[in-house]
């Protein structure tokens, strides 16, 4: 039965998409015709998916840093096997099981212009406090990406613990000895030996921002001036107007950028790994 799922609803859609994006797929269509590369002319045209797609890396470049910075750094703070250090990773877990759809919405709620945040900082400034934080077409996208990688910033944590638990507790006693302070221990030892922790969340979580949308689409939908728009929104938004074949064709654009972004980012981390 997993197998049968598999193949229906993923395998198989994914290689028709090789198919339709290079047709006129629609809803106005009574039948679908074969157009080559029409739709990738119009797309050039168009502009938005290449716009789109600067916007969507930006996105992940930002989303992937924050969410290692979260990570690491939590994962330094909660490292020793204590009950409350315990409890506290099982807290900083909960966010991954939420909708990201709910999250999204909450956070919109927070940064509105009569938001709790807002609303805090008029209290303690004793000013009328309004700022658009969800309206800059700056600063908006990086502003979600560091609030997208909060979500996600729980499981990073725990993949860096589980790094950081196969460091031999000898070899940083040694190096304590040898009168190494907490910096050189971190830049010398630490760093060096969860390599491979480093790798697993750099790749999964840059390639998971590249296909993410439902934060973006529930915080902006895509505004202002389409400068939060990822690549997924603008497939969504296009399959909404009925013109399937001229979406998927965006849907394959991406696909070929995430596989040669993968291609080139996982053997260089390899590479790193046994360099170190």
């Amino acid at each position: 039965p997993v197998i049968i799922i598999i193949l229906g609803f993923y395998t198989l859609p994914n290689i028709m998409n090789f198919y339709y994006a290079f047709t006129d797929w629609s809803i106005f269509n009574d039948q679908v015709n074969f157009t080559g590369l029409k739709n990738y002319f119009d797309l050039t045209q168009a502009g938005y998916l290449w716009k789109d797609l600067l916007t969507t890396i930006k996105y992940a470049v930002v989303f992937m840093v924050s969410v290692n910075v979260y990570g690491l750094f939590l994962a330094l703070l909660l490292e020793k096997k204590t009950r409350v250090n315990s409890f506290f990773r099982t807290v900083l877990f909960i966010p991954i099981l939420l909708a990201p759809l709910a999250i999204g919405y909450l956070f919109k709620g927070i940064l509105s212009v009569d938001g709790v945040l807002n609303n805090f900082i008029s209290l303690i400034s004793n000013s009328d406090f309004r700022v658009e934080w969800l309206g800059s077409i700056n600063y908006t996208v990086y502003l979600i990406a560091i609030l997208h990688a909060w979500r996600l910033s729980g499981l990073a944590t725990l993949i860096y613990i589980a790094g950081l638990s196969t460091i031999p507790e000898e070899l940083i006693e040694s190096a304590k000895i040898e009168g190494a302070g907490f910096w050189q221990i971190l830049k010398n030892i630490k760093i060096p030996l969860i390599g491979p922790s480093i790798t697993i969340n750099i790749i999964f979580n840059f390639l998971a921002a590249l296909n993410q949308i439902a934060f973006v689409l529930s915080m902006t939908m895509g505004g202002p001036a389409r400068t939060t728009e990822t690549v997924n929104l603008f497939i969504y938004n296009t399959f909404s107007t009925g013109r399937l074949g001229y979406a998927t064709a965006g849907s394959l654009v991406l696909f070929f950028v995430v596989v040669i972004i993968s291609a080139i980012l996982i053997p260089v981390l390899r590479k790193r790994e046994v360099e170190l």
